[in-house]
This record gives C-alpha cells, sequence and structure tokens, in this order.
C-alpha cells in the first residue's frame, strides 16, 4: 500500500500546490469582510461565518492564500508569538479585481491599499480592525 504524506506549508510564504481555485459566493464575501476592514484575523473571519466548519474555512483562508488571492502582511510576524496567534488577512491586487468583477467602485487614490503608511502603523490599523470588527459581531 502506497502512503503519501504531504509537508506543510509555509505560514510565512507562498507554497502553491497546484491546486485550482473555484472562487465561491463566500470567498467574495470574505474579499468584502477584508474590503470593509483592512485587516482580520481568521478567528474574526470565522465570527462572521457562525454556520461554516471553523477547520475547513481557516483551510481555506490557507488556500486563498498560497494560491494568491488574500496577502498575510509580513508585520504581524515581528512579535515573538506571532505563530501562537491567528493569522492576519488582507487583499491584494487579485482579491480586489474580483471585487471589481462583482460591483466594487474603485477608491479614491487615498483610500487604496499601502497609501496610508501601512509599515508604520500596522499594529494601530490592525486593533483598530479587531474593535470594529468586534463590534459588529456584538
Amino acid at each position: 500500500m502506497l502512503t503519501v504524506t504531504h509537508a506543510r506549508r509555509s505560514r510565512l510564504r507562498r507554497q502553491s500546490n497546484g491546486k485550482r481555485i473555484c472562487l465561491s459566493p463566500r470567498d467574495v464575501e470574505i474579499f468584502r469582510l477584508l474590503d470593509r476592514y483592512r485587516y482580520l484575523r481568521s478567528s474574526f473571519i470565522c465570527a462572521f461565518f457562525p454556520e461554516a466548519d471553523q477547520t475547513g474555512l481557516v483551510k481555506r483562508l490557507g488556500d486563498l492564500f498560497h494560491e494568491g488571492y488574500l496577502e498575510r502582511p509580513a508585520q504581524q510576524y515581528q512579535y515573538a508569538n506571532a505563530l501562537y496567534l491567528p493569522a492576519v488577512y488582507e487583499l491584494n491586487a487579485q482579491s480586489e479585481a474580483v471585487l471589481r468583477e462583482c460591483g466594487r467602485d474603485d477608491l479614491p487614490i487615498v483610500l487604496q491599499r499601502g497609501r496610508m503608511g501601512a509599515y508604520r502603523h500596522f499594529s494601530h490599523a490592525l486593533m483598530i480592525a479587531d474593535i470594529l470588527a468586534s463590534s459588529s459581531l456584538a
């Protein structure tokens, strides 16, 4: 009997496994949430979909990252306990293109991703996103 083992993919860099991604309505809804909040931890994304299997949803987020539809900001890994926290996600050009295909208008240049000093203010922007998401879920 032949046993196939799959190596774990890195959490820090993309490693495509060649799986073809067919975007679902839930994926587009995840993109809309990230468009609204800019950054969201995987735990908050799961909270917005209470009927979904959390393990399956976290795996799907990983697939969307590894296949280039989402970003995991590198700034989240600057803390000693970063690998023990839920991963943080944000949109990239590919997911923004999907949102435009679904009817989202382009944002003014000032509000576009990366224009407001992302590296300098990451912790603050993430804290704001956490608070806004918490109040939306309450």
